[in-house]
């Protein structure tokens, strides 16, 4: 189907934070995908970095720019 499971893991989650305009958010989604806000993206380059949340330890931090 597309999807991958979780290894070992009771649930999928997601870390989620983005830096825009000198601000930062950040929210936890149940998927591997989100859509940056496009007001957001108007404000200069946006930095976002994903962590996946373990139950015994979090992923390494994976960053991308989007401009």
């Amino acid at each position: 189907d597309g999807r991958d499971a979780p290894l070992v893991e009771e649930t999928e989650r997601y870390r989620v934070a983005w830096s825009h305009g000198g601000l930062m958010e950040e929210a936890t989604v149940t998927t591997p995908s989100m859509t940056v806000p496009a007001a957001h993206r108007h404000a200069g380059p946006v930095t976002v970095t994903v962590r996946q949340l373990g139950t015994f330890a979090d992923s390494a931090v994976a960053t991308i720019i989007i401009t």
